[in-house]
């Protein structure tokens, strides 16, 4: 969509200079909005799996529920 709207900002401008504010803009909406979504980064500990269970596995989610037990 980007590509599209760029040249037709082009063609109908004759400058790029709609079209840089353009991706400028939608530059820091995408900065904007990736801070707001995903918040605040926390190292994730390796040792500390499953709520602290060391070395503990548990089984796999069954993906496919069988049907007609």
């Amino acid at each position: 969509m980007t590509p599209l709207a760029i040249g037709w900002m082009i063609k109908s401008t004759g400058s790029f200079e709609v079209a840089l504010t353009y991706v400028a803009s939608l530059s820091l909406l995408g900065a904007f909005a990736y801070l707001v979504i995903v918040g605040t980064l926390q190292r994730l500990d390796p040792d500390d799996r499953d709520g602290g269970s060391r070395g503990e596995r548990t089984a796999p989610l069954e993906l496919n529920p069988r049907h007609g037990n």
